[in-house]
């Protein structure tokens, strides 16, 4: 199974003309030190299959990268405390800065190497926004003592991350949902991509319910496709970049997917109401979660094309295996 899934990986990557990771440094947006892959041809995660909610550090589809008006983050500079909206650029990338708490802060780049927004500063990443146009965005309320912060050149040298670390003495940090979500019938299917760079405690990359249906790294080189019910487990190295998949089959087949590879399992899933959880950071202090895209399609169960054409075009825009 794994092998035909990496032959139609292959194929959806020359179909879907996407292109390799951090290949283009962009000049219309940013400068110095902004870097994303190049625009023309752009294809998004919601190009290949509607999701429920989706977060993410690049356009969510090729439309609304072409509009480039869609708000992607919220950030806080941790010197000054200003905050803003970071909007999607026509690359497909960070954009620039709108709905700054300061005015004069409204138009700048991420980063330029002088004087972009998180120029030589902390920047917290306050809200990640659903871009489905659910309006399942998620939060964290930890800022200042715990930051969720964004990195700059996290993957390959080029492209940014949102990096959850661990402080203090321990404890949960966490982006969160106001609202309870239900799923519809227990069947549900997740996607992230995302690197435990340090520890080997629990990092959660989503949950969409109350009762826990939930793709995560457990422990050390493990990512688990959970329900209350239990786990189907697969290798997933730590310290590396990965496409994470979890297809819960409801009351039958779950697909444990880690960058294009398949493990299946008999497992129920459920459909407790409660809040939907990204990079949740459970674990002691120095454990580190990295994301740069999660998502999730209730009451749907991807198909071996789908799972290869989301793994292709992750693999093509995020340089992930």
């Amino acid at each position: 199974m794994a092998h035909l899934l990496k032959l139609a990986a292959f194929i959806a990557v020359i179909s879907l003309g996407c292109v390799a990771a951090g290949q283009a440094q962009v000049g219309t947006v940013g400068g110095p030190g902004f870097y994303a892959p190049a625009a023309a041809g752009y294809t998004g995660p919601g190009d290949i299959t509607s999701f429920t909610a989706w977060y993410g550090l690049r356009a969510y589809t090729a439309a609304e990268a072409a509009a480039a008006t869609a708000k992607m983050i919220n950030i806080e500079n941790m010197t000054s405390t200003h905050t803003c909206d970071v909007i999607v650029a026509t690359s497909g990338g960070l954009g620039v800065t709108a709905n700054c708490s300061s005015g004069a802060d409204n138009g700048k780049v991420v980063w330029n190497g002088s004087t972009g927004f998180c120029d030589g500063v902390v920047c917290a990443v306050l809200t990640v926004y659903d871009r489905t146009g659910g309006g399942r965005d998620v939060t964290t309320t930890a800022a200042t003592s715990h930051p969720a912060v964004l990195v700059q050149n996290c993957l390959h040298t080029t492209l940014p991350c949102i990096q959850m670390p661990l402080s203090g003495a321990g404890g949960t940090q966490f982006f969160q949902s106001a609202a309870n979500f239900t799923p519809a019938t227990g069947l549900v299917s997740i996607s992230a991509v995302g690197n435990r760079s340090s520890g080997t405690t629990e990092v959660l990359w989503l949950q969409e319910d109350g009762g826990n249906n939930r793709s995560k790294n457990t422990s050390a080189n493990t990512h688990a496709c959970l329900s209350s019910a239990g786990a189907i487990n697969q290798t997933a190295s730590d310290g590396n970049w990965h496409a994470f998949g979890c297809i819960l089959g409801g009351a039958g087949t779950t697909t444990n997917v880690v960058d294009g590879a398949t493990t299946t399992g008999t497992l129920s899933a459920n459909t407790t109401a409660g809040k939907i959880f990204v990079l949740q950071n459970n674990g002691s202090t120095g454990n580190v979660g990295e994301l740069t895209e999660a998502g999730f399609a209730d009451n749907v169960a991807w198909s071996s094309t789908t799972i290869a054409a989301l793994h292709a075009n992750q693999s093509a825009y995020w340089g992930t295996p």
